[in-house]
């Protein structure tokens, strides 16, 4: 256990497949330090598959978790993956689908299913929806005011 979560935590590119083969099977704490590796690394193959194959699982922890993950790793790559788990059946799931979208860049996709769990039946994924969507406003306003002080020559 020790091993994986000091692994885990280095996140160095070598480390990779080791984390892959160990991502899915130990207690929470081990496999979402793990897949917030994986998904800092989209380039190595087997990271991506193991990432995809922990968000389409059965369970809705491993699931979440791996919402999370990419969440953390501001992970652009996976939107369409986030996308898909907003309709889950666990509600701890599309909250954190709603903060994983609220940490990557602002996107007219992420806003509409933003705008989709802001109807939520959950009184909880309804308020991370909000305050995700106001992050991202936030952040393109941010961002437009950055390109208006820049001189054009």
């Amino acid at each position: 256990r020790m091993a994986v979560r000091s692994a885990a935590r280095l996140g160095h590119r070598r480390l990779v497949g080791r984390l892959a083969t160990l991502a899915l099977r130990y207690e929470r704490s081990i496999r979402s330090a793990a897949l917030r590796v994986l998904a800092l690394h989209p380039k190595v193959p087997v990271a991506r598959r193991k990432v995809i194959e922990a968000v389409t699982h059965r369970t809705p922890s491993v699931r979440e978790d791996a919402v999370i993950a990419i969440g953390m790793a501001r992970a652009t790559w996976a939107r369409y993956w986030l996308a898909r788990r907003a309709k889950d059946r666990s509600s701890a799931v599309r909250r954190s689908v709603a903060r994983a979208l609220g940490r990557l860049p602002p996107d007219r996709s992420a806003y509409v299913v933003l705008r989709r769990l802001q109807y939520d039946r959950s009184p909880r994924v309804r308020s991370a929806a909000r305050r995700a969507r106001l992050t991202l406003l936030k952040k393109q306003r941010a961002g437009a005011r950055a390109g208006r002080g820049r001189r054009r020559r």
